[in-house]
């Protein structure tokens, strides 16, 4: 499936859509404040909440949290500070790893060594980006580890 998902912005109230690449609506996400972080609610476009993902501060470091219809799916942290790097994920899946440039939206999503995904920068705007998933794999929480890994990535900068 290829999606076209805006860039999670860490301001509290902002808001888009994950469309098809024709502009259909399938998602809304917001960002939304959590506690002394912001948490990303992706929505059905009837409203409902499909998934959540929050920021916990540990001591050491920043992980994101993914949760689908209530329950936790994944928990995603920074393998290295910087944005061109990776982020792990472990899931109840197997073990997913995000890798590549994260300032340019430039990276792709492997399970278990497998590609599932594959993000990449749109030439005409800068505020979304070109998402390829794997037709044999679950979409949402793809997508939603996706957003997790910007917010992630942006609040560890």
């Amino acid at each position: 499936m290829k999606y076209l998902v805006p860039r999670v912005c860490a301001e509290p109230g902002a808001a888009g859509w994950i469309t098809t690449l024709d502009g259909r609506q399938l998602m809304r996400i917001e960002t939304v404040p959590y506690g002394r972080a912001v948490g990303v609610l992706v929505r059905s476009p009837d409203g409902e909440v499909l998934a959540a993902v929050q920021l916990l501060r540990r001591l050491a470091r920043t992980e994101a949290v993914v949760e689908l219809g209530g329950d936790q799916f994944a928990t995603l942290s920074l393998q290295t500070s910087r944005r061109q790097g990776a982020v792990r994920v472990r899931s109840a899946l197997g073990d997913y790893d995000i890798a590549g440039d994260f300032d340019a939206w430039d990276f792709h999503v492997l399970l278990n060594a497998s590609p599932v995904a594959d993000v990449a920068p749109r030439k005409t705007d800068q505020a979304s980006a070109h998402v390829e998933t794997s037709d044999t794999e679950e979409q949402l929480p793809l997508l939603a580890m996706v957003l997790a890994a910007d917010l992630l990535v942006h609040a560890s900068s």
